[in-house]
C-alpha cells in the first residue's frame, strides 16, 4: 500500500481493507473491498491519497471451472485445463498451457498459449468508435 500523507492515515486504511471468502456447492468468490479515497480531484492531489493493491496467488486442481471478473489487474493462468471465463477492465490476461478459453479485456491484452484447439477458435478486436 502506498500513500501520501500521513502514516496514521495509511494504517487506518490498512485496517479498513476487507478480503471476503465465500464458499458455496463446489466454488469459492474472494472480492476484496477497499476504502474509497476522496472524492474529487484536488483531493487526489492535496488530500490523504492511498493507493490499494493486493495480490492472490491461487492454486486449484488441474481440471478445474473457473470464472474471474477482475478490474485494474492482471490474470495469469498456467497448465490448467477446464472452462474458463476470464474477465477485466485495465489488466492483461495471460495463458499458459490451457483450454476452453473465453477471454476478455477492456483496455488491456491477451495472451494465449493454449494446450489444444479442438473447436472453433474466434478472435474479435473492437472496431475504433
Amino acid at each position: 500500500m502506498r500513500w501520501c500523507g500521513a502514516a496514521e492515515t495509511a494504517k487506518k486504511a490498512l485496517a479498513a481493507v476487507r478480503i471476503e471468502v465465500t464458499e458455496s456447492a463446489g466454488s469459492v468468490r474472494v472480492v476484496t473491498r477497499t476504502p474509497r479515497n476522496g472524492e474529487s480531484f484536488l483531493d487526489m492531489l492535496f488530500g490523504d491519497n492511498i493507493d490499494h493493491n493486493v495480490d492472490y496467488q491461487v492454486s486449484v486442481p488441474a481440471r478445474t471451472k473457473l470464472t474471474v471478473d477482475d478490474t485494474n489487474g492482471d490474470v495469469s493462468i498456467t497448465a490448467v485445463s477446464g472452462e474458463f471465463n476470464l474477465e477485466t477492465t485495465n489488466g492483461r490476461i495471460e495463458l499458459t498451457g490451457c483450454s476452453q478459453v473465453d477471454a476478455e479485456t477492456t483496455n488491456g491484452r491477451i495472451r494465449a498459449e493454449l494446450s489444444s484447439v479442438t473447436g472453433p477458435l474466434a478472435w474479435r478486436r473492437p472496431t475504433a468508435a
